[in-house]
């Protein structure tokens, strides 16, 4: 069935919502990831070695005891460090094996893999909540990647011309920067 898919990523809670056409948005349960009530996925990933196959996933690593294990398999926190540009100091003994990048990209894709097959998302919603504010050294930079990607109905930006000039899509691509009190703490 068409609907839209919503993906909070959080920085220790990542939530999946659905709301079908004339149905109201409701959390998404995603067995054996995410928790049975509130059905939401712990943003946590455990690998065995750097090259697991099969690494456990939200739910999984807190059902396996493994969340207040040290070591280089453990890879929580990452969300917060999704892009950072300062270098880094040199990784000691037991860093996690995954990037911030890596961690992440890998959650939304097993997530995205555990979807319902009646799940067919026509419209997708992406948020990961951003500690910057107008006073903060970013926000420029954050304002301006806005711009080029496009507010509502700006017919010159980049997402308007390759979604919806160039691939012949939709109406509604746009960027924007808003802030909510107590934005991913509650759905």
């Amino acid at each position: 069935m068409n609907g839209t898919l919503a993906l909070d990523l959080g920085s220790s809670t990542t939530v999946v919502a659905w709301q079908a056409p004339g149905e109201s948005p409701r959390l998404l349960p995603l067995p054996p990831y995410s928790a049975a009530d509130p059905a939401l996925v712990p943003s946590v990933l455990w690998l065995r070695n750097p090259e697991d196959p099969r690494p456990l996933i939200g739910q999984q690593v807190l059902d396996a005891d493994l969340l207040e294990h040290t070591g280089p398999g453990l890879c929580r926190d990452f969300k917060r460090r999704i892009g950072a540009v300062t270098t880094p100091p040199p990784e000691p003994a037991g860093s996690p094996w995954l990037a911030p990048e890596q961690a992440a990209s890998l959650l939304v894709r097993r997530l995205w893999q555990a979807l319902p097959p009646q799940v067919q998302p026509a419209r997708l919603v992406l948020t990961a909540p951003i500690e910057v504010y107008r006073g903060h050294p970013d926000f420029a930079a954050l304002y301006l990647a806005r711009t080029w990607l496009g507010e509502h109905r700006s017919s010159m930006s980049h997402l308007y011309q390759r979604i919806r000039e160039v691939r012949g899509m939709n109406y509604g691509d746009y960027a924007y920067i808003e802030a909510f009190r107590n934005g991913g703490s509650s759905f």
